[in-house]
């Protein structure tokens, strides 16, 4: 039989915070009116450090969520009664719109920290 070498290494410590990564313990849920003529921030004040965001479209109609609110009606489709979800932080801000010609849609908008 072989012979084993056993070695000991030194025991150190370690100080600080450990976290664990991903959902936390923060949640929040709102309901959000969107026009169908301009981009509102959804929702109007981001849930400090979020990590995760859903937007559930609960009308009958089409609406768009964009990064950007100095464009058209251009961005990522929620179809009616359909949801999105993002992987973004609270420095992002997300802006939907409602189908033009729609009128006002209420939507619920879900952030996880």
């Amino acid at each position: 039989m072989a012979d084993c070498l056993i070695q000991s290494l030194p025991v150190g410590s370690v100080t600080g915070e450990i976290s664990p990564s991903g959902l936390k313990v923060a949640g929040r849920m709102q309901q959000v009116t969107i026009p169908d003529n301009a981009w509102v921030p959804l929702p109007a004040v981001a849930l400090s450090g979020r990590n995760a965001i859903s937007v559930q479209n609960q009308s009958g109609f089409e609406m768009k969520v964009n990064y950007d609110n100095s464009v058209g009606y251009i961005g990522a489709n929620v179809a009616p009664n359909g949801e999105r979800f993002w992987d973004v932080t609270d420095a992002i801000t997300l802006y939907g719109r409602a189908f033009p010609g729609t009128g006002s849609i209420l939507i619920l908008v879900e952030e996880i920290s």
